[in-house]
């Protein structure tokens, strides 16, 4: 139970110093979330991707590489949308909503993995409820948040998609091992943010070329015509 509990709480430390410093990202810098996303699932991929070779690259089957492109998938859908929920909202209230990540694990745990809650389990839920129900009624500072509602609801949104995502986690490492499955969604997800990076930028290079051209077909025809 101990040593539970530390990992548990190791993990919720982190977590929340990772969602911080993506704020300051968006606020500090000119990139675009999908940026971002590519940038720190990339480098975190990497890296573990080394660990897991000099650690010894495990043995997968069928159900991992379902498993990791599932919520490798569904990852890459919630990361840049998070991102979205703090430019919107207000930090504390819209982290506050990705909590409510245990409340649906009640059911997708239940539909995918067959786990049903314990005692402790269930009041710990019961208790992150009450908390988040305490920010968002107590919090005064979002009077001048346009967009603080529309935060919040996009927040529960990431908190759905991660309720689903952490349990194809658990296959993955069930599968595999800690450091290679989370390597491998790092990776996916990096990769979709790329193909979206590169469609975006080909599109801006072909509306520019129409441009121009438009343009330069403009140019020869006042031309021809001063002739």
């Amino acid at each position: 139970m101990s040593i539970w509990f530390l990992f548990a709480s190791g993990t919720a430390i982190f977590n929340s110093l990772d969602q911080v410093i993506q704020k300051l990202a968006i606020l500090k810098t000119n990139y675009q979330k999908t940026t971002i996303v590519f940038i720190s699932t990339a480098s975190a991929s990497v890296m573990l991707f080394i660990f897991s070779f000099f650690n010894g690259i495990p043995s997968v089957d069928k159900q991992f590489w379902l498993a990791v492109l599932a919520t490798g998938l569904l990852n890459a859908l919630a990361y840049p949308l998070i991102l979205r929920d703090y430019q919107l909202g207000e930090f504390s209230s819209v982290y506050s909503m990705t909590l409510l990540t245990p409340v649906f694990l009640f059911g997708t745990s239940f539909l995918t993995l067959g786990e049903k809650p314990t005692i402790f389990g269930t009041a710990g839920v019961l208790l992150t409820i009450l908390g988040v129900w305490l920010i968002i009624t107590h919090n005064g500072d979002h009077k001048n948040i346009p967009s603080y509602s529309k935060g919040n609801l996009l927040g529960v949104l990431v908190a759905f998609i991660w309720s689903i995502t952490a349990n194809f986690d658990k296959i993955a490492v069930i599968h595999s091992d800690r450091f290679f499955a989370t390597a491998v969604v790092f990776g996916i997800i990096s990769s979709g943010q790329l193909i979206y990076l590169l469609s975006n930028h080909l599109r801006s290079i072909k509306n520019n070329f129409r441009t121009v051209l438009d343009k330069k077909i403009v140019d020869i025809k006042d031309f021809v015509l001063r002739e």
